[in-house]
């Protein structure tokens, strides 16, 4: 179900990549119970998806699930002491953040 996501997310049909990226992440949760790296990234892909706008009316509901899913990653990630992935969690949820003009937590995750 990932590669499908990432299929139709290279497509921009970012409905259908959500869809299977969250049949992904059921299954990783599933097989693996607790923290572990491809849980991490499933929450990871879900929430670039949540990124990109689709429809401006939805931006900060988008917004606000994407800095959802990607706080979760990054916290799962620092969890599995994974420094790579947590920087760039982090990196995501700061831009995200910046985007947004929330200046006090943007700077809490530089």
């Amino acid at each position: 179900y990932k590669n499908i996501g990432l299929a139709y997310e290279e497509l921009e049909k970012y409905g259908k990549a959500r869809m299977y990226y969250k049949k992904a992440l059921d299954i990783f949760k599933t097989i693996y119970m607790n923290d572990h790296r491809d849980i991490a990234m499933a929450l990871n892909n879900l929430a670039t998806c949540y990124s990109v706008k689709e429809e401006e009316k939805n931006s900060d509901l988008y917004a606000t699930v994407f800095l959802d899913y990607m706080i979760d990653s990054y916290k799962m990630y620092k969890r599995l002491k994974i420094e790579d992935d947590v920087a760039m969690a982090a990196q995501n949820i700061g831009a995200m953040y910046f985007d947004l003009e929330f200046e006090k937590e943007t700077t809490s995750f530089l």
